[in-house]
C-alpha cells in the first residue's frame, strides 16, 4: 500500500457504497509502503466506515493470498500512476472481477465491461457507482470473471510466452 494507489479514494467511495448496502464488507490487506497503517485507520473512521471494513496490514503469506482472492466479490484497484499491477492479473487469473482505475497500465488490460471495469480515475463518485453495479448484478461480475480468466490464460500462458519469444528471436536471426 502507498498513496499513488489511490486506498483514499476507495475510503471515499465506500462512503456511499455503504448507504444503500449497508451489509457491504471492503478488506485492506497487504503491508503498507511509504505511509502509516494508523494514518489509514484514522481515514476509516473519519469517513465512518469502521463497521464495514476491515483491514490487514502486513505482508500476506503467498499460501493466504487464494483465500482472500477466493472471498472477494470484487478486487478494486484505484491507482493514481501505476506501470502494470500483479494484483490486477492475480485477480483475473483467480476470477475475480476487477474494478480498476481508466490510467495507462490498467486500461491497456481491461477492456471495460468485458473483462473488467474501469472508472474515472480519482472519482469517487464514479467509483462508488461501478461497485454498486457489480455488488448488485452477480452476472455481470461471473461474465467479467470468466472472461478474465480465459484472457489470463490465453494472453499470459508460459507455453504462448515462449512461442512468442521465440519467433522474434527467430524474425531478428532471419534478418540478420
Amino acid at each position: 500500500m502507498k498513496k499513488v494507489k489511490g486506498l483514499d479514494v476507495l475510503i471515499n467511495a465506500w462512503k456511499r457504497v455503504v448507504v444503500g448496502h449497508s451489509n457491504a464488507h471492503l478488506v485492506i490487506a497487504g503491508r503498507p509502503w511509504k505511509m502509516k497503517g494508523g494514518d489509514i485507520i484514522k481515514e476509516i473512521e473519519t469517513s465512518r466506515v469502521k463497521e464495514n471494513v476491515s483491514t490487514r496490514f502486513e505482508y500476506i503469506p503467498p499460501d493466504e493470498v487464494p483465500d482472500y482472492y477466493a472471498a472477494a466479490d470484487v478486487v478494486v484497484l484505484p491507482y493514481r500512476k501505476i506501470y502494470q499491477s500483479g494484483v490486477l492479473l492475480m485477480a483475473m487469473s483467480f476470477r475475480t472481477p476487477v474494478l480498476v482505475s481508466d490510467i495507462e497500465g490498467m486500461a491497456e488490460v481491461i477492456d471495460d465491461g468485458r473483462n473488467g471495469v474501469l472508472f474515472k480515475s480519482e472519482n469517487e463518485q464514479d467509483l462508488a457507482q461501478k461497485i454498486v453495479e457489480l455488488i448488485e448484478d452477480e452476472t455481470l461480475r461471473t461474465r467479467l470473471s470468466n472472461a478474465a480468466y480465459v484472457d489470463m490464460q490465453n494472453l499470459n500462458d508460459w507455453e504462448d510466452i515462449g512461442k512468442r519469444t521465440a519467433a522474434v528471436f527467430e524474425k531478428l536471426v532471419g534478418n540478420g
